[in-house]
């Protein structure tokens, strides 16, 4: 049976019904072209969020000498202070085990010493208890005597004590001249 097709669309419709396909056979082709393009675009985006991180990966793992250097020259800069330190202590250093031993012998049996400062320059401040006023006095008589410390004062306040005197004495010494000379280069 052949094919028989019916036109009951006039001509001008056909021509508009045209039209409008093809409009939106366009349509069509350009709304999946800016699909294509969005997709396209994130996924250069992710790919460039990749490479980004892989190349700051990179980065770090190969500057990483240069962080260690930095690590290293703090190191050595707190070296080189702490060394300074050091340095400075053992300028300063006086050997106190010798002056201790001669001071030991100039004290009489009845004064105990509490506390013992000198300084370079031989300025030192003995305190401590004496069981009596002639103890002090004798510990005074020994230290002046024999060439130890130069004269000083013990104040009347600690003179005027009988028994159990706590003392402060300010005196030269002559002994850590003679130290410090020997002993510093």
């Amino acid at each position: 049976m052949p094919n028989v097709t019916l036109n009951l669309i006039p001509a001008r419709d056909k021509q508009e019904l045209r039209l409008v396909n093809l409009f939106l056979a366009i349509k069509n082709l350009v709304s999946l072209a800016l699909i294509g393009m969005i997709a396209l675009a994130a996924g250069l985006i992710a790919a460039k969020g990749f490479l980004q991180s892989y190349f700051n990966h990179l980065v770090a793992s190969n500057t990483l000498t240069r962080e260690a250097g930095r690590y290293a020259n703090n190191d050595l800069r707190t070296f080189r202070t702490e060394l300074a330190a050091v340095q400075q202590v053992q300028q300063e250093y006086i050997p106190f085990s010798e002056l201790l031993l001669q001071l030991g012998a100039h004290i009489p049996p009845g004064v105990t010493l509490t506390d013992f400062s000198v300084d370079k320059t031989g300025a030192a401040e003995l305190s401590g208890i004496a069981a009596r006023r002639d103890d002090l006095l004798a510990l005074h008589d020994r230290l002046v005597r024999s060439g130890f410390a130069d004269e000083f004062i013990i104040p009347l306040t600690t003179k005027f004590q009988e028994d159990n005197i706590k003392f402060r004495l300010s005196l030269k010494l002559r002994v850590p001249r003679i130290i410090i000379t020997e002993h510093v280069d």
